[in-house]
């Protein structure tokens, strides 16, 4: 158990280019230690201690990014609620000039409701365990993606005029709020599974929780490439 977990640390960190040049930072100290004081028992077991023990440090450090080339914003955290409003403000603001009714006017809060319990949702997790944030970053990105993308094709949909161009519109909508939908089901489902392997100390399925994360950000992917 504490060996898958060690393996999923060390891939999870290994994508963050820091990680990177931490270990040529620590080999070659290790090294000019080692030249320095000589290649003794004592020297060669201190120096790797102490590189261990900073690599180690590093591994069980919660990171906010896992891909290197990422823009300033993609590298804020979407897992603090006021960034998460901030980045959601474009796609959830009322389209102007389109009058709603009470049934649209419904959809579209109950819509942006579900976005907001997905984020709380992804927050339970997170503070459950730090190990996931990565994949819930990347999860949240989709999530405003297909927020926008919902608020697209609402909008176009009460500006259509045209029955055809309209059912396309509304098969978007539908398509893109069962993938929200689908989203908040899987992360309440995994928030709720860690709650359970916390009544079974002997229980952990870590890499299973990050493989069912990686599911859920490759189906919203291919959902907005549609």
């Amino acid at each position: 158990m504490l060996i898958r977990r060690f393996i999923l640390l060390w891939q999870q960190s290994w994508s963050i280019r820091q990680t990177r040049y931490l270990m040529l930072w620590l080999l070659t100290a290790y090294g000019a230690y080692l030249f320095w004081l000589g290649i003794r028992p004592i020297v060669f077991l201190s120096g790797a201690l102490v590189c261990s023990v900073t690599f180690l440090v590093w591994l069980l450090r919660p990171h906010s990014t896992s891909t290197e080339g990422n823009t300033e914003k993609n590298n804020s955290n979407l897992l603090d609620l006021d960034s998460f409003r901030c980045h959601l403000a474009d796609s959830r603001a009322l389209p102007r000039g389109v009058h709603l009714n009470d049934t649209a006017l419904g959809y579209w809060r109950k819509t942006y409701a579900q976005v907001e319990a997905i984020h709380q949702v992804a927050i339970a997790i997170a503070h459950k365990e730090s190990l996931f944030i990565p994949d819930l970053l990347d999860t949240l990105h989709t999530v405003l993606a297909l927020s926008a993308q919902f608020s697209q094709a609402f909008t176009a949909a009460k500006q259509m005029q045209t029955p055809s161009y309209q059912k396309v519109a509304h098969r978007q909508l539908q398509s893109t709020t069962y993938r929200l939908s689908q989203t908040y089901r899987h992360l309440q489902e995994l928030h709720d599974q860690l709650l359970a392997e916390d009544m079974d100390t002997g229980s952990s399925s870590a890499s299973g929780v990050s493989d069912r994360l990686r599911a859920v950000i490759s189906s919203n992917k291919s959902e907005l490439v549609k």
